[in-house]
């Protein structure tokens, strides 16, 4: 097919996702560094077999090697341990990018003086996202071309140095922002290892429930870091949470340094993997290049994935849900504080134990379920699988997401019962697990093979949108009231959330049209055969 040709969509499915499987032909890598984009739809797989011989046999996708280095061929125990304390460190950096702020008052007094500017302490947690995103520009080329382990192993590093000068820069506002500027670059990099591993570890069929424990463990540290920062801020100086959070940061660190191999690995084996030893993979660096992909190509796809439709949804879907919930996590120990509740620091965090339980529920329908769904859509299909299959397990998120704001708002304005602020976190916990893990493993489906520039794509516009809806949501509640305010945030999740309808029936054309015809995607869909 020559470059530009829209691919034929009355073409066999089968003969299309027989060849996803297969290495790429001479013809697919004429050019001997690129590989083209295939005629057949990205993402689309023959992932059943069914025939009276092979009794509905799954296939193995990607493909694993017969060397003992290769991830794929771990045991299933090692992989679900390497995958928990990966996604164990993503739950560390937002229990302390996040947790801190269910004290903002008592900081805002001892960072800004009085009268305390609840406002500009604010800033020392909505722009953490934003450092998120800006790191992607360092760490996505640096796994690329490194691996995993080392990326990990710095970010962790970084965060736990950041944490610990959290804990001493408590005497100026900007020390202390400086402080959570590296606490927000190394999350950044933490945040980007955990989903690629699902991608190097396990099968296509296996990666929704893989996905759905990362994110689980995401937003556990948000629910967490309210509980025990509440805590320890009332009954101890608020720097010491940040100690904790040093010492946690660095215990994992430990145990990723000592247990947790490179997972990163390229297929079909190359010749220095042929040469490598196995005890290679547990040095800082393995010695490996990844790539040989140059510097500006990786960074321009950060901006040009962002004009694909399922990476924008995607971007829009978690970057407004993550706002509802950063939202109401930093306004609740104010609003709450006051009568009717007079809730202390404590009480303001135990209502998070209904985000935890949110979490789980939202583990549950972002994993298997989902993956039950995509198993029958794909028996139904021939055994066909279009990453369209895991879409409609989102739809409960039209009602949860729109239910938790509804309950929030109008709580807090007509001074309800305690019980909506609770019932809120546990709706939007649910909605946001689900949708990230949903979500997210829709884009890397599509584009597996550069799923780091996907997911650093993701993260970096997230973390815009998500400092832009939260950055200054006390002035808004204070001017417009709660009530308004959540029902705008309402409509605003009905529109970010609803395109999963049009997604389910029309995605699998929008990815073929939009991937061949429109120049700033199609361009981004030529890569290294190196990246396979």
């Amino acid at each position: 097919m020559e470059d530009g040709q829209l691919p034929k969509l009355e073409e066999q499915t089968e003969d299309l996702t027989r060849k996803s499987s297969d290495p790429p032909t001479a013809e697919q890598t004429a050019h001997s560094t690129q590989h083209l984009l295939p005629v057949k739809p990205l993402g689309t797989l023959l992932l059943h077999n069914s025939s009276p011989s092979t009794q509905d046999l799954v296939k193995n996708i990607p493909k694993p090697t017969t060397h003992p280095s290769d991830p794929l061929n771990w045991s299933a125990p090692f992989k679900w341990y390497v995958l928990t304390v990966s996604s164990l460190a993503g739950l560390l950096v937002n229990f302390v990018a996040i947790g801190p702020s269910i004290g903002l008052p008592e900081i805002a007094d001892y960072l800004t003086g009085i009268p305390f500017d609840l406002n500009k302490t604010l800033y020392l947690f909505s722009t953490t996202f934003l450092f998120r995103s800006f790191s992607m520009i360092v760490w996505m080329p640096m796994v690329n071309k490194l691996g995993r382990r080392p990326v990990g192993l710095l970010s962790l590093g970084i965060s736990t140095l950041a944490a610990l000068a959290c804990a001493v820069a408590t005497r100026r506002f900007t020390s202390q922002m400086a402080a959570r500027f590296f606490l927000g670059f190394g999350a950044g990099g933490v945040e980007l290892v955990a989903p690629l591993i699902v991608t190097d570890l396990f099968f296509v069929h296996q990666r929704g429930l893989a996905m759905a424990l990362y994110s689980a463990f995401f937003y556990f540290g948000i629910s967490l870091g309210s509980i025990v920062f509440g805590t320890m801020i009332q009954t101890r100086d608020w720097p010491d949470s940040y100690c904790l959070s040093a010492a946690l940061l660095g215990a994992v660190w430990l145990l990723t340094a000592i247990t947790i191999p490179e997972t990163a690995f390229r297929r079909p084996i190359s010749n220095f993997h042929k040469k490598l030893p196995p005890g290679r993979c547990m040095r800082l660096w393995s010695g490996v290049i990844y790539t040989q992909e140059t510097l500006t190509t990786m960074l321009g796809r950060l901006f040009s994935l962002v004009c694909f439709p399922a990476i924008c949804w995607s971007i829009i879907l978690w970057g407004f849900q993550l706002a509802f919930l950063v939202a109401i996590v930093t306004n609740l120990p104010k609003s709450y504080a006051l009568e009717p509740y007079a809730y202390t620091t404590i009480g303001s965090g135990f209502m998070s134990f209904a985000g935890l339980l949110g979490a789980m529920a939202g583990f549950v329908q972002g994993g298997p379920i989902v993956d039950w769904i995509s198993t029958v859509l794909t028996r139904r299909n021939n055994g066909v699988f279009e990453p369209e299959f895991r879409l409609p397990a989102l739809l409960p998120c039209l009602v949860s997401t729109p239910l938790g704001l509804l309950l929030y708002g109008l709580g807090l304005h007509y001074r309800l019962s305690w019980v909506s602020a609770p019932a809120a976190l546990f709706f939007l916990n649910y909605s946001l697990t689900t949708a990230t893990s949903i979500g997210l493993m829709y884009s890397i489906d599509i584009l597996n093979p550069i799923a780091s520039e996907v997911i650093s794509t993701t993260i970096m516009f997230r973390g815009i949108v998500t400092f832009a809806m939260t950055c200054d949501v006390h002035n808004w509640i204070d001017r417009v009231g709660p009530r308004t305010l959540f029902v705008v945030f309402l409509l605003i999740s009905l529109v970010s959330t609803s395109p999963v309808i049009p997604f389910y029936f029309h995605g699998r054309f929008l990815r073929q049209y939009t991937a061949s015809i429109w120049p700033p995607v199609s361009t981004s869909f030529s890569w290294n055969k190196d990246r396979i």
